[in-house]
């Protein structure tokens, strides 16, 4: 448990944090689907670590766009670990769409190359 929010499952491992999706919980048996970033593990009693993670979180939660996840909340669990809470976005991210059009031998048409370069823009 991370606060309200309670873990379901990891999604993904990076070279400095692990991503959870997890559910937050509210009076009356609210829930919200959310994902939860934390350090990883080898990391967590590296302040230097936490310190980007808040960092991170703090510079995130004051970008407002369409393109970009809502940073929903920064805590601490009993265990002492920093975690940021953001939206969860149901979908495939970019690289599994690479991965799957890679390994179906089927190339991205350009339309659809113009138009996800222009929502990162």
């Amino acid at each position: 448990m991370y606060g309200q929010y309670t873990v379901l499952d990891r999604i993904a491992v990076g070279g400095m944090a692990e991503v959870y999706r997890g559910v937050a919980r509210g009076a009356q048996g609210l829930q919200r689907p959310v994902v939860i970033k934390k350090v990883h593990p080898r990391f967590s009693t590296d302040t230097r670590f936490v310190r980007m993670l808040i960092r991170e979180a703090k510079i995130t939660a004051r970008l407002n766009h369409p393109n970009i996840v809502e940073i929903l909340d920064l805590g601490q669990n009993d265990d002492g670990e920093c975690f940021i809470v953001m939206e969860f976005v149901d979908g495939h991210d970019l690289r599994a769409v690479m991965e799957q059009a890679n390994r179906h031998q089927v190339p991205l048409d350009l339309d659809t190359i113009l138009h996800m370069a222009s929502e990162v823009c």
